[in-house]
């Protein structure tokens, strides 16, 4: 079983010293952000998100009662985890779009983890107890910087001034015996009135899902390691 201490030495190419800046699609309050992952550059993708995948395992993450969790618990389900702050409006808007998901797809089936930055750990918690979510929320514990597991497992990008970016939301996907899945290309929303905003899309996850939580496929079916735009 690889170690924390022996993958970090995996990802040291992502150890920038830099500072990390955190920005969503529609905020013009946040910092400029970097272009999102280069789905042109199969190369360099696929090494990003093995390396995130690698991460996911050896991460550390708390919960609320500051344990340490482990997604290798939730093996059985599909797992759907979520990178999130509740400054983000695009995340807030995803987290409906989350429920209506789950409720298809089955709670008994999928899984929905939560993950929270440090800075942004108490007021996330606030803002879940404030609107009744119920899922799995946990911290990711980031050692000093650079940290490349957290760099790996945020998928932290970098731009020409080697400034680190983070986006919110971001969603990975692990299948039921634990192993990668997918990444979520973009957020699901819903609108004002709650409603999907693009139903090809919530359709095609949903498939997706389906798929893997059944006895007749699972991530080892689908194209390994690329981001999804499913729809």
């Amino acid at each position: 079983m690889i170690g924390r201490l022996s993958l970090a030495a995996l990802l040291l190419g992502l150890s920038l010293h830099a500072p990390i800046a955190r920005a969503e699609t529609n905020d013009a309050d946040k910092p400029a952000a970097a272009a999102p992952l280069d789905a042109h550059d199969s190369k360099r993708t696929k090494e990003e998100l093995v390396r995130h995948f690698l991460a996911l395992r050896v991460a550390e993450l708390r919960d609320t009662h500051n344990d340490t969790f482990k997604l290798d618990s939730l093996k059985g389900k599909v797992v759907w985890i979520n990178q999130w702050a509740n400054w983000c409006g695009p995340c807030k808007l995803e987290l409906e779009a989350m429920r209506q998901v789950q409720a298809r797809v089955g709670a008994d089936k999928l899984a929905i983890v939560l993950v929270s930055t440090r800075d942004d750990w108490s007021k996330d918690q606030d803002y879940l107890e404030d609107h009744h979510i119920p899922w799995q929320a946990v911290v990711l514990r980031e050692g000093r910087y650079p940290d490349p597991v957290a760099l790996a497992f945020t998928l932290t990008r970098f731009d020409k001034q080697g400034r680190g970016i983070r986006y919110f939301p971001f969603s990975s996907f692990l299948d039921a015996a634990g192993d990668p899945a997918a990444v979520l290309k973009d957020a699901l929303t819903v609108d004002e009135n709650g409603a999907i905003t693009d139903q090809a899309k919530f359709d095609g996850l949903v498939a997706m899902l389906e798929e893997w939580t059944s006895h007749k496929g699972t991530a080892k079916d689908a194209p390994p390691l690329k981001e999804t735009a499913p729809g």
